[in-house]
């Protein structure tokens, strides 16, 4: 097969032929030994090496990245759609297709036969439709059925010729000094020919042998002698290499290594073997030894080498693999069957260590409790050496590269254990004091190497947990006599018993149940043992569950059902089971709503589609994310089948869905793509088209309105799907419907470059060029914002689109071209068509600003200013083109051209109040002095009375500070909230930012608007508490009855001036709504920092967005608001996994409020809580708190008494002559400031 590869491969270099290979090796990955490895190979192939298929296969990866997700890892191809579009674009395409599959036996007997079976059933196909392609595939003998036009070929029969060739030029490279005479030589060739029998693997093996032999001295006559006693079988010969070759000396390594070479859930690295082999020998009691210091560890990859020869008598080598790395592995696939079926038994035999009649049953468990007992150990040895768990903070790559086991070790532990069964062969007390201390480290490292993998173990679990998915029953039986045990559960409520259940362990199960353990206890997901086993497909576990007696009814409910999670996941032996136990079929409850959707969705499973309907599923029963199984089907990219069958039993087609329209919308926005691959979507997928088809031929409505885009054209206009928008063109789409995310589907096409065909079509059908609708307003406003989007830009102008017209989000076609666009072409297209350069209008007020924030290079600013546009024109976002280029982080001499074009530096106003609050804000140190020697004004605030000083330490911009000592006139300045520059340094954590302002005149007795100090916020820093003391000796903490007036106070002042303000001033309720929660107002608090969110889409709210103070995401579901300092949000993921601060007192844990997730609002909600927020307001500046009290305070720590403070006040008293020196110093300071601020 190699060799057929590599000549046609050579010959393809001359021709358009496509050729693709995959060659499965048992020994390797799951990637590389399974059919699933395979069609992702040829698919990835395929994409590369034939341009005109890359639309096809884009589009159907986008598909499924729009149903589930672009993050990586977070779902993974079903094979049969694999498969489907593998067939769909070797069929599609215009080049001859080569195939060459090796090895076929080597992904197992079923898996081979299935596979040969694909690709005869793919010559069918392409014979009928006239399509070339070529299938070569190779394995052993099997008794598959070949279609008529194949050829079959015994390559043993055929390949005598090959392996004299072979054997000849090894000979050649045997070097002795009586070189062979031609004769002699013929007749060793002809020998060991007829002795291989036209098995290359026997000869491969034995002139390694025989080389060595040669170097060693011996005579031919000797060789040939020598021969007579090499058997002829190729097992016999693997038996002889064991017992003959292999020095015995070495036997008790070399059994080890063909142990891991047999069991290994991988190959190993070169580096792992060397440890692998001598992990087993260490001491785990007394004085702990490295592995390095073990006998027999070798100390390099190249004496490895060398090793791996002599421990396995040429039966394993080292290959190259990904990246460069070596692994280990058998030489055949043949040798790893023999060394299990015989070849470990044997060893085992000669080692001593079994008896003669021992199974190779026992071998097997007992080379699995082998790898067990090497992985625990190497792993205890780890969590005890003393770097853990700091080295978690380490790189992941770093981390394995120290230490070559840990990767293999963590993953494959506890799998090993279960294939150890009875035979882990460690004491069971013993066992369970080393599990007992490694699992809790072992969860904490395995989320730390790979915590998206399935399998990873969730925090919290423990030893009981582990033990029962591993089914470790006499660890399970010891742990669980503890009562306490069996009560705990993971962090996401999961008891020993969901474990066992997830992993289909009935004993693990009924040592459970004999506890006392419930198997009707929910997890957090509401899900219990029953629902856990059916969707993972343990039909035994499930079967066992009824017949100790669960009630199927038990696990229905707003929840979940097992016939639902059976049916999504497509278990149809448990589908069966459960239906046949009295499941109803119609239960409703769960994320599908009922088990027939969910059968629907994922791709769908049309068996078990059939199945529920069968047993009486109502075909138009209405809940879950879809609606109705029809649209799920199409939402979710089910086969044309699925679809057809729905129908025939009776599916309204044209049901309607709150969010999401009837079918045939849902069709549309499942095959909605966009770009990510490179390149934009073109053909569609043939599977689409069909459901279309059928849709349409049942009755569907093809204007019918629903859904985020409003028609089914909008959507497959936004997608790019011209061969479907031709399809419903046809059927009478109103190509001028109106609705949706961007109005029209001519909005929608104009969008994206890429669409002007589908942008063509839609104005030959007649679409409106002028209408005013969605998002952009315009089409042409659409169009304008695309990059290098100029041909669609142009073909609206052209079918005389206004060019002026106002609406949409960037107000004017030539704003959004400003904004977004970074090619001036479609901007003097514009002005070239009567643009008005100064209209007013959209996010961005007006085309300069827009310019100014967005654009890499000056280029379009000047355009625009040759063009008119007014330098102090003011509106928008940022107010003035000078705070938008203030603003924009690329470093393009935009600041300089707006001032040199007489912008007004000093104007107030916008998102930073200012151009030079802007700066500082981005920390752009040279555009702060050139806005200050443009004469900005340092004292000038924003919306919140910040200056700029306040914004540096906001931002911990230190070295603003360090350049600019003039913005230290407002060191002692507060804000709205009563805070100083040294106040949200300090509360922020920002301590460098800090300790240098305390080397400055800052005002220590200042409270902020909790009535706080400086001190009160820092205790329980110890080094910053201590700065702090150090330049103010007599500071004390304030008092809590002081602390609960100013923060009453401060609720009513900040309530009065939200007031007075017509619009929502979202940082002002935020910290209102802190100040509550610091009295244990919380259902004000509750209401006020959540009120941005029944808002959303409200004509009186804005865009307001939470982001974590640790991952900086945005906080999108559950918010939890840390009352431990004063500005900390948090996500839901780092309030589980991030315990401590790590800012102001990183050693304290977060004490947090939560807000629970809520849905955006109606308008008739948003203006009932509108109504709500007035009253409030109303309530609390007149009123103030209901809880005001100094006891009724939330405090983060407890501040020190006047007892604790006042021997350090005593102490730090101070003769009156330096207090006199220090107000002499104040005056020269501030004298120098005023001196500094008049130099800038």
């Amino acid at each position: 097969m190699l060799f057929l590869h590599k000549k046609l491969g050579s010959s393809q270099k001359d021709n358009q032929d496509v050729q693709l290979d995959f060659f499965f090796t048992a020994r390797g990955t799951e990637m590389q030994r399974t059919p699933f490895g395979m069609f992702r190979s040829l698919l990835n192939q395929i994409f590369l090496y034939d341009a005109t298929l890359r639309s096809q296969v884009r589009e159907a990866y986008e598909h499924r990245c729009n149903l589930f997700g672009w993050e990586e890892g977070i779902w993974t191809w079903p094979q049969t759609m694999l498969e489907e579009l593998f067939v769909d674009t070797v069929l599609s395409s215009r080049q001859r297709v080569t195939i060459f599959v090796d090895a076929l036996d080597e992904t197992g007997d079923v898996s081979a036969l299935q596979i040969a079976s694909f690709f005869h059933q793919l010559l069918d196909r392409a014979e009928r439709k006239n399509v070339a392609i070529r299938i070569c595939i190779s394995c052993r003998h099997y008794p598959i059925i070949c279609s008529a036009q194949t050829l079959e070929i015994h390559i043993e029969h055929y390949n005598g010729k090959d392996i004299a060739t072979y054997i000849r030029d090894i000979l050649a490279q045997i070097e002795v000094e009586d070189s062979l005479s031609e004769d002699t030589r013929q007749v060793l060739i002809k020998r060991l020919t007829q002795q291989a029998n036209g098995v290359f693997q026997w000869v491969r093996l034995i002139m390694p042998l025989m080389r060595r032999r040669i170097y060693e001295g011996e005579t031919y006559e000797d060789i040939f002698s020598w021969l007579h006693e090499v058997p002829d079988g190729l097992e016999d010969v693997y038996r002889y290499i064991l017992k003959e070759v292999i020095d015995m000396r070495n036997l008790k390594q070399s059994f080890s290594l063909f142990q891991w070479l047999s069991v290994a859930e991988r190959p190993l690295a070169l580096k792992e073997i060397r440890y692998a082999l001598v992990a087993g020998d260490a001491q785990i009691t007394g004085a702990l030894k490295p592995i390095e210091k073990i006998h027999g560890f070798v100390e390099s990859d190249k004496r490895m080498k060398l090793r791996i020869n002599v421990l396995s008598g040429g039966l394993a080598e080292v290959v190259s693999g990904k990246d460069s790395a070596e692994f280990v592995q058998v030489v055949h696939q043949s040798v790893n069957e023999f060394l299990r079926a015989k070849g470990l038994a044997m060893m085992s035999n000669m080692l001593g260590t079994s008896s003669p009649v021992q199974k190779n049953e026992e071998i097997y468990f007992q080379s699995h409790a082998a790898l067990y007992r090497t992985c625990l150990i190497y792993l205890m040895i780890h969590f005890l050496r003393g770097g853990f768990p700091r080295e978690l903070h380490e790189p992941k790559s770093d981390l394995i590269r120290n230490h070559p086991l840990l990767d293999y070790a963590t993953h494959n532990v506890f799998v090993h254990a279960e294939k150890a069964a009875h035979c882990r062969g460690l004491r069971p007390l013993d066992e369970e004091d080393i599990l007992s201390k490694v699992v809790t480290h072992w969860v904490q490292l395995y989320q730390s190497l790979d915590v998206f993998n399935p399998l990873c173990p969730p925090s919290g679990a423990r030893l009981i947990h582990i033990a029962a998915a591993a089914n470790l029953v006499d660890i399970l039986e010891r742990v669980s006599l503890d009562d306490s045990e069996c009560a705990m559960s993971d962090k996401f409520g999961n008891t020993a018993f969901h474990f066992a259940a997830r992993c289909g362990h009935i004993t693990a199960g009924t040592i459970l149940l004999h506890k006392g353990n419930d198997f009707k206890a929910e997890n957090k997901l509401k899900m219990t043992p029953l629902i856990v086993a059916a969707s993972y497909g343990h039909m035994d576990f499930v079967k066992w569950l009824i017949c100790e007696g669960v009630h199927l009814e038990d696990t229905m409910g707003d929840a979940h059902s097992a016939l639902q999670n059976a049916s999504r996941q497509g278990h149809q032996n448990v589908v069966e089971l459960l239906i046949g136990a009295g499941a109803n079929v119609n239960a409703q409850g769960g994320e599908y709503g009922n088990a027939l959707q969910a059968a629907c969705a994922g791709g769908g499973n049309s068996e078990i589609v059939k199945i529920l309907l069968g047993a009486g599923a109502d075909v138009n029963a209405q809940g879950g994310q879809h609606g109705t199984a029809l649209r799920a089907a199409c939402a979710e990219g089910s086969s044309s089948e699925i679809v057809q069958l729905l129908l025939d039993a009776g599916a309204d087609v044209n049901v309607q869905h709150d969010q999401h329209g009837p079918a045939l919308n849902a069709c549309a926005r499942s095959a909605l793509g966009s770009r990510r691959l490179g390149g934009y979507i073109g053909s569609p997928h043939i599977t689409d088209q069909e459901i279309v088809r059928i849709l349409l031929s049942a009755g569907a409505d093809v204007n019918a309105q629903g859904g985020e885009y409003g028609t089914v054209l909008q959507t497959y206009a936004n997608a790019g799907n011209s061969h479907i928008i031709k399809i419903l063109l046809d059927a009478g789409a109103d190509v001028n419907a109106q609705g949706g995310r961007y109005g029209t589907a001519l909005q929608a096409a104009g969008r994206e470059t890429g669409k002007q065909e589908i942008v063509q079509m839609l104005l030959e059908a007649g679409a409106d060029v002028n209408i005013q609708a969605g998002f952009y307003g315009t089409a042409l406003q659409a169009a304008s914002q695309g990059i290098v989007n100029c041909k669609s830009v142009r073909m609206l102008l052209d079918a005389g689109a206004d060019v002026n017209t106002k609406g949409g989000y960037y107000g004017t076609a030539l704003q959004a071209a400003c904004a977004k666009n970074h090619d001036d072409k479609n901007v003097e297209m514009l002005l070239d068509a009567g643009a008005d350069v100064n209209a007013q209008g959209g996010r961005y007020g007006f085309a300069l600003q827009g310019a100014c924030r967005f654009q890499e290079t000056s280029r379009i600013a000047q355009i625009l200013l040759r063009a008119g546009a007014d330098v102090n024109a003011q509106g928008g976002d940022y107010l003035t083109a000078l705070q938008a280029a203030c603003r924009n982080r690329r470093d393009n001499g935009m600041v300089k051209m707006i001032l040199d074009a007489g912008a007004d530096v000093n104007a107030q106003g916008g998102e930073f109040g200012s151009a030079l609050l802007a700066a500082v804000f981005c920390g752009h140190l040279d555009r702060i002095e050139v806005l200050l020697w443009a004469g900005a004004n340092t004292s000038l605030v924003d919306g919140l009375g910040q200056t700029p000083l306040h914004v540096a330490a906001s931002e911990n911009m230190l070295t603003i500070l360090h350049r600019f000592p003039v913005f230290l006139s407002s060191i002692n300045g507060r804000d709205k909230l009563l805070r100083s520059p040294i106040h949200l340094a300090i509360c922020l954590g920002h301590i460098d930012f800090a300790t240098h302002l305390l080397q400055f005149f800052t005002d220590p007795s200042l409270l902020d608007g909790y009535g706080r100090n400086i001190l009160d916020w820092a205790v329980g820093n110890k080094s910053l508490v201590r700065q702090i003391r150090t330049h103010h000796p007599s500071i004390v903490t304030t008092p809590r009855e002081i602390q609960a007036r100013v923060v009453r106070q401060s609720i009513m002042e900040l309530s009065k001036m939200l007031r007075t303000q017509p619009d929502f001033s979202w940082p002002l309720i935020q910290q209102l709504g802190r100040y509550l929660l610091f009295v244990n107002n919380l259902d004000d608090a509750r209401f006020l920092l959540q009120l941005h969110l029944s808002q959303r889409g409200s004509p009186a709210g804005a865009s307001f967005t939470i982001y974590c103070a640790i991952c900086n995401d945005n906080v999108d579901q559950s918010r939890f608001v840390c009352r431990e300092c004063a500005h900390m949000d948090l996500c839901s993921y780092c309030v589980e996994n991030e315990e401590f601060h790590s800012r102001l007192h990183p050693n304290q844990a977060h004490i947090t409020f939560e807000l629970p997730e809520v849905q955006g609002a109606g308008p008739q909600l948003a203006e009932l809580e509108l109504a709500t927020y007035r009253k409030t307001l109303d309530r609390l500046s007149t009123e103030g708190p209901s809880n005001h009290s100094a006891a009724n305070l939330f405090f983060h720590v407890t501040p020190p008494t006047m007892i604790d403070v006042l021997p350090r006040a005593l102490l730090g008293s101070i003769p009156i002559f330096c207090v006199l020196l220090v107000g002499i110093l104040a005056v020269l300071w501030g004298h120098w400031i005023t001196q500094a601020s008049t130099m800038y």
